[in-house]
């Protein structure tokens, strides 16, 4: 497996959501989780199913962009 360390900038709100999920699964499993494994857990389960329509939603909705 090739793991790249790139920095890539996430909504602070976002995070925090992250990282409640991250202690959730920390204390149910009993195991170290980091940010990046829910990060990339989430991305990997759930990217197939992105659609544009929703990245245009949140663009609008969180970004104010309006195309």
């Amino acid at each position: 497996m090739n793991m790249t360390s790139v920095q890539k900038r996430i909504r602070t709100d976002l995070l925090d959501k992250v990282e409640n999920t991250k202690w959730e699964i920390k204390y149910k499993l009993r195991l170290e989780v980091s940010d990046v494994d829910v990060i990339n857990s989430l991305i990997y389960h759930h990217l197939k199913d992105l659609t544009a329509d929703e990245v245009l939603e949140y663009r609008r909705k969180y970004l104010g962009k309006d195309e």
